[in-house]
């Protein structure tokens, strides 16, 4: 296996890609997914990393890990350039990493379920930015973990006070619109495959469902499953990531990883 850190500033150490790539050439290239853990934009979860990324890994799928840029030294898009930096990194080393580069999903966390999204939705923005190509940065499918998804109504305003930092209050229109993901979900977008429990006190669930409606209002393929136990931040659900909180583990919840998988293979290849 290779587990390795990427780092793609040499003067900033906070912001790196951890690898968990299992290569045999004896079988068929892998599929891949970065992983993009929470945190409201104010530091990274590491339990919603590790344990997520072997949790596919022992599925058969490489999984990339991102920390991403946090707390005062972050305002948008930086966190935006970060993930597209690391998109762009495993397809241009798909062949090192043994996955297939027409292949490679993204998994969102809370905030970094919203760094997901607009990953999805503004990738031509990342493109540019990075200088390549036209839908270079495109992934081929979505996983949306207890998003924070619109900076309308109810929603997680500190994901939202430390993004652009400074108050959801004072955003303006035009920033509230680009940034809540299901203003910008078009028939372009990846198919998406969501899930929340409606015990989540800490992101609204109403982000899912506004996120879902857009999905088919675009007419795209989606999958949503809300789960009916669990506070925010259960990462897999079960007592490998729970960190010793037994409110953690919620078994109809734990099922998500499973469901996600089979989402997955489900996608044309």
């Amino acid at each position: 296996m290779i587990n390795e850190k990427i780092y793609f500033d040499s003067t900033d150490d906070r912001v790196f890609l951890e690898t968990y790539a299992v290569c045999d050439s004896n079988v068929q290239p892998r599929d891949a997914i970065l992983i993009i853990p929470g945190g409201g934009y104010s530091g990274v979860s590491w339990r919603e990393g590790i344990y997520t990324a072997l949790a596919f890994l022992g599925r058969g799928v490489n999984t990339f890990v991102l920390t991403y840029s946090t707390g005062e030294h972050a305002v948008y898009p930086r966190q935006l350039l970060d993930a597209a930096r690391a998109f762009k990194y495993i397809k241009e080393n798909a062949e090192k990493y043994h996955v297939n580069p027409k292949r490679i999903f993204a998994l969102g966390y809370s905030a970094g379920g919203h760094l997901l999204g607009t990953l999805t939705t503004l990738h031509g923005v990342a493109e540019k930015m990075l200088g390549v190509p036209k839908d270079y940065l495109k992934i081929r499918g979505a996983i949306f973990c207890y998003p924070v998804v619109t900076a309308f109504g109810s929603t997680h305003t500190g994901s939202f006070n430390n993004l652009l930092k400074k108050p959801l209050s004072e955003y303006t229109e035009e920033e509230k619109n680009l940034l809540s993901i299901e203003k910008n979900i078009t028939p372009d977008s990846p198919p998406a495959f969501i899930w929340h429990t409606s015990g989540d006190r800490g992101v609204p669930i109403n982000g899912s469902l506004k996120l879902c409606q857009a999905y088919y209002d675009a007419g795209l393929p989606t999958e949503l499953h809300i789960y009916p136990y669990g506070p925010h931040g259960i990462a897999l659900a079960n007592e490998v990531s729970s960190n010793g909180r037994e409110d953690y583990i919620q078994p109809r919840a734990e099922e998500w990883v499973n469901e996600a998988y089979k989402w997955m293979q489900g996608l044309d290849k």
